[in-house]
């Protein structure tokens, strides 16, 4: 509830109608109020119960029924942006339309609603303090709701700009960057985005007494994948520059259709993997999945394409092979995936590299010893 402070009240009592409805306009002092607990917002040159920088203070609730308050209740209102379908937005202050910051009158420091979250007592609820020399950004408020027995019956709505479809997708883009970028903390398992297409290591999930859940891909796939991605930007590249030097290559007559399909799932690739290159957050394997499907795509339009000239027979048996050998990773490293029982033995020899963290000591050994170990 924004209510007037004792010297705007006076003068609204003695304007010609102090009945009619009063908007604020910027540059207005006010209180703002709690209508339930009738606690006022309330500031002082005291630092905040989570926050110890001297550039901020505790902004609380205080007050009573009757209670009417001090100075240190008054609150600035500085609109500094409004909707530009609504002109009176950047003079008035209007639900939805109008940008504001709510500045102390006696501390000069901005209402700020922090990141940090109070202690239980406070039921973790996020900290809010009033910081001197803040940002615009992270001061901005705007009121969603709006109830006044005084407005009438016939006034405008104040209602949400509907955004377009572009919009949108821009506007959830930017939230999931900045979201994710927040995620700074470090991780165990957390890993960077150049060792994702040769699997140098996995993630662990779960783990307890002889069982285990590691995120880990099947080698032979997520290799050959990205292989069959690397072969294409090199070939690429040789053929762009032999083209230079006037010799067409055909490449077995199948280069348009190399460059058409295998080139489109480089791209999306491409577009999948590189930007978690320029992001700060804690990053793990998972990531590098869509990436992954995308390349298995472009491995299979390579062996297509480039297969189609040999025999029907050897194809058969190659492409035969190929998912034998699949089907007996699978189940080889399907211990992890799904927590089943396993050997320590087993769990050793299926370590192709050193850097593959999964806990070997776990499971009980062929030799009749085991060593129980516990993840969170």
């Amino acid at each position: 509830m924004i209510t007037r402070t004792e010297a705007a009240e006076q003068r609204v009592q003695n304007s010609t109608d102090p009945t009619a409805l009063q908007q604020i306009k910027d540059g207005d002092i006010v209180r703002l109020m709690h209508y339930k607990t009738h606690r006022r917002l309330h500031s002082h040159d005291v630092r905040p119960p989570v926050t110890t920088n001297d550039y901020q203070n505790e902004v609380s609730g205080y007050g009573w029924e009757g209670f009417k308050g001090d100075s240190n209740d008054h609150w600035r209102v500085q609109i500094l942006e409004g909707d530009s379908r609504v002109p009176e937005s950047k003079e008035k202050l209007m639900a939805i339309h109008s940008r504001f910051r709510l500045i102390h009158v006696g501390q000069r420091c901005a209402l700020f609603s922090n990141r940090k979250k109070l202690p239980k007592w406070a039921h973790e609820q996020v900290e809010v303090t009033c910081m001197k020399s803040a940002k615009f950004p992270k001061t901005l408020w705007r009121i969603e709701t709006n109830i006044n027995s005084q407005i009438p019956a016939d006034a405008p709505l104040a209602e949400y700009k509907r955004p377009g479809l572009v919009a949108k997708v821009l506007e959830a883009t930017a939230v999931m960057w900045r979201v994710n970028n927040g995620l700074t903390k470090s991780h165990p398992y957390e890993s960077r985005p150049h060792t994702w297409p040769w699997m140098r290591r996995g993630m662990s999930f779960w783990g307890k007494e002889s069982r285990g859940i590691y995120l880990l891909g099947t080698p032979i796939l997520w290799w050959l994948s990205f292989v069959a991605i690397s072969a294409f930007a090199g070939i690429q590249v040789v053929m762009f520059l032999r083209d230079r030097r006037g010799i067409c290559d055909r490449l077995m007559g199948v280069r348009e259709r190399y460059a058409d399909t295998v080139g489109f799932f480089f791209i999306g690739w491409v577009l999948h993997w590189i930007p978690f290159f320029i992001m700060g957050r804690q990053l793990f394997i998972h990531h590098y999945l869509p990436a992954l499907w995308l390349a298995i795509m472009g491995f299979i339009g390579t062996l297509d394409l480039f297969t189609r000239r040999i025999s029907r027979r050897v194809r058969q048996v190659l492409m035969i092979g190929l998912l034998l050998v699949t089907i007996r990773m699978y189940f080889q490293y399907s211990h992890i995936a799904y927590g089943t029982a396993w050997s320590r033995e087993g769990c050793q020899s299926s370590k192709w590299l050193k850097s593959w963290d999964y806990d070997c000591k776990r499971y009980p050994s062929m030799h009749g010893t085991v060593t129980t170990t516990a993840v969170d």
